[in-house]
């Protein structure tokens, strides 16, 4: 439940503020949405992800043509709808 907690201050940042607000955010990107999620890893990044999450979660993700959790298409959507002020950066870990 956290990742979704965290949504709630980007959304309202950006005035989604009601289960109808995301819903036709969301709609209104959808094609490009399903898209980039089924869009082919390159090898190199299949080797990346498998040893961050595993070999196991990788091949399954690539055989079923899936890569991001929702809250990763919920951000991805922000981003195609306002643009650069939207994306949210991982910090460094160091």
């Amino acid at each position: 439940m956290a990742l979704y907690e965290e949504l709630l201050p980007e959304l309202y940042r950006f005035g989604i503020c009601t289960r109808s607000d995301l819903q036709r955010l969301l709609k209104k990107h959808r094609r490009a949405l399903l898209t980039d999620d089924r869009s082919p890893l390159k090898l190199y990044e299949q080797r990346h992800f498998a040893s961050v999450f595993g070999e196991d979660f990788v091949r399954d993700a690539v055989r079923r043509q899936y890569w991001f959790a929702y809250p990763a298409l919920v951000r991805n959507a922000l981003e195609s709808e306002f643009g650069e002020t939207a994306a949210v950066w991982a910090e460094d870990s160091e």
